[in-house]
Formats: structure tokens, sequence, C-alpha cells
């Protein structure tokens, strides 16, 4: 019996290595389709596409520019300004001229002050600036020093007495103690008209006001929309006095509430007739300085109490009377409220003219609880 022959070392070989080089082929077509997948997925390569990736290659569109907002400047209002337009509240003093006055930025934040220091802010509804506070006794003694002006006529005072008499008092001495900061009193409209003049000049000379601008009395309406007041119906301020009930320089409540102004209170009761059947009650027998009290919503101080305040206007259409408004501090608070109404209209009446209150040739008479507030205008004096 003859032995098979054995396989030789190359027919062992051949098989295995035939083996191996199938798997080889196999696993590099594997890997290269691995390969591709994953840099179609990386880089977003496709057989057309450059190697370069797509998103790198694409130029980002340019943003649309952003309009930049400019700050909200509201229209300085010309003197036909509705009485109903009132600022935005959003808007800063300095974006807010809201000074009604061409050459002049103010705002109740930031009033605008003069070479006297008397600050001046604007009323919604107006084309004038008030001056925050009623001239003041300093005021008033500069004015004097620099013209030797001489107030003119009586002065009437209660001195130290219960009734109101001509006894030789003056703005200097009224008949109790004027500290700088208190109102100036003991003034007709003729005097505070002439304080505006000189003050006017005097600005213009130093440059402090622009020329084109004026200090003046306002007038019986701008008083109005400063104290408060809406729509007021008659065509004189004698017709549209004491029209508007219930409302008040302090607002609509009544009795006041304490720190309303400076009235005649009980404080007051042996000194002012009346006083001792007051409710109310502050510490200023007389006259107080200013700012004493609470402003009101436009920045104003003692738009009512203090002293009562001169206007341009006349109290009629016939007679030579000036307005006065606001009350003072001899108005006692009682169950009599038409005296300090912020619609009331004091004047200088007949009986004033017949008993010497008012002497020839004056236009207000002067007391010790009338003094006068200015305001910064265009127009030197719309009253007339």
């Amino acid at each position: 019996m003859s032995t098979p022959p054995q396989p030789s070392l190359l027919s062992k070989l051949v098989p295995g290595c035939a083996v191996a080089f199938i798997v080889g082929v196999v696993g590099a077509i594997i890997a290269t389709a691995i390969l591709a997948v994953f840099l179609v997925m990386r880089f977003g390569v496709t057989k057309n596409a450059p190697a370069t990736p797509t998103v790198a290659m694409q130029t980002p569109t340019p943003a649309a520019p952003q309009e930049t907002p400019s700050p909200r400047v509201t229209a300085q209002p010309s003197s036909k300004t509705s009485p109903t337009a009132a600022p935005d509240p959003a808007e800063s003093p300095r974006t807010r001229r809201n000074s009604a006055i061409v050459g002049i930025e103010a705002s109740k934040e930031q009033p605008w002050q003069d070479s006297l220091g008397l600050k001046f802010v604007p009323v919604s509804g107006t084309s004038v600036l008030f001056a925050i506070w009623d001239t003041r006794v300093q005021d008033f003694q500069v004015f004097v020093a620099e013209t030797n002006y001489q107030v003119a006529g009586a002065m009437w005072s209660l001195g130290a007495e219960t009734i109101r008499k001509k006894e030789g008092a003056t703005w200097k001495q009224p008949g109790f103690v004027q500290e700088p900061t208190h109102p100036v009193v003991g003034v007709n409209w003729t005097d505070a008209e002439a304080f505006c003049s000189w003050l006017t000049k005097r600005e213009h000379s130093s440059g402090v006001l622009p020329a084109q601008l004026h200090y003046r009395l306002p007038t019986d309406a701008e008083w109005s929309v400063a104290v408060g007041l809406g729509h007021e119906d008659g065509a004189t301020p004698e017709e549209k006095s004491e029209k508007i009930t219930g409302v008040y320089p302090w607002g609509t409540q009544w009795p006041p509430p304490r720190g309303a102004g400076n009235y005649a209170g009980r404080e007051a009761q042996n000194r002012v007739p009346l006083a001792v059947f007051a409710e109310y009650e502050d510490k200023w027998i007389f006259t107080s300085p200013v700012g004493s009290f609470d402003a009101n919503k436009y920045g104003l101080y003692d738009m009512g109490g203090n002293v009562w305040q001169w206007c341009d206007d006349r109290y009629d259409s016939t007679k030579d009377s000036r307005v006065l408004r606001g009350g003072s501090w001899d108005d006692v608070i009682d169950s009599r409220d038409e005296q300090l109404l912020a619609s009331y209209r004091g004047h200088v009446s007949w009986f004033d003219h017949v008993s010497n209150v008012l002497p020839d040739g004056e236009l207000g008479s002067a007391a010790d609880n009338i003094g006068f507030r200015c305001v910064v205008a265009a127009d030197a004096s719309p009253g007339g």
C-alpha cells in the first residue's frame, strides 16, 4: 500500500494568503466607506464638492444697521400751547426743554436762576417761566439800593393792633419782623412793575437774560394755570372769580391739611381778627420765609397763603384796580372759605378808593399782606 504524497509548504500557504488578501481588500473598502461617510457628515464633502468645508466658504450677509433711537425732545411750545398739554414724565430735564422760552432751558428739577438767585420753572399750559417763590425782601433791597427807588404812598398794617391802620409802616418795617428771605410786603402794583422793569434791564446788561425776554407780573390767566385750575368761564377776572368751587391752592380737601400754607390759624388768635375761631394752625403769625411749605405740582411755593400776589390784569373792564391772587397770612381758616378758593380774585374796591386806602394815581394799595411774584416772558406786559 502506497503512502499519499504530503502537501508542499506552498500549497499550504496559498489558500491562507488568498483569504487574507480578500479580507484586507474588503477591510480597506469598508474603511474607505467609513471615512467618506465621516467626511460628509463632518465637512459636508460630496463627490463633486471641494474638500474645503462649505461653511467656512460662506460669506455672512451683513445685518441691517440698527437705527439708534434719538432722545425724545419735546418741542418748545408756542404762545398757543394748549392748556391741557402736559410734559411726558419719562423725559429727563435735559432732553425735555419744556421751558416755553427761546434761549432759556429750565425744568421743575433744574430751574433757571438769575443773578438775584430767583429761580424759574416752566408751567405747562403757559408760555412763561414762573418764579418758584414770591419776590423776597433781599431782592427788593437790591432794587432800592441800585436805583434809590422810593416806594410811594401810605402802607396799611396791623402793627400792634388787630385792625389794619395807616401808621407809618413801610416795606422795610411793616409792623413785624421780616427776614431777608421773607416775601416783601408794602408794595403796590406800580412798585412791582418798577421792580420787573429794573430787573429786566439789569439782567440784559449783564447777559444773564436773553435780549428778547422780559420780567413782568403774571397775567390772571397764567396764574390760574399755575395754581392748577382748568377752564374758567368769564371774560374778565371779576366774572371768573369764585366760579370754580371746592378747589384750593392745596387741593380739594376741607378743612386744609396741616402744612397747606401760611394762613391765619390758632397761632394768630391774638393778632388777627377771627383767628380764634380757626381750626387750622401753623407756626407763623405773620409772613414766613419763602419755601417754608410744600410746593405744588409745578414746583411753585406759596401759591396759597403768605402774601397776596399782584397780577398784570385789571379786575374788570372799567376800573384801574388790579387783580390779587392767592390769599395771605391773615386769611382765617374757618367755615367761610370763599377767599381761600384758587379761583378767588382780590382787588382794590371802590370803598378802598373813597376811604383813601388807594391814594389817587396809584394802581393798587400797599399793605402788609400784599407782595408779588415775577415771570419771565417774551412779551413785556400783555395785560395792558
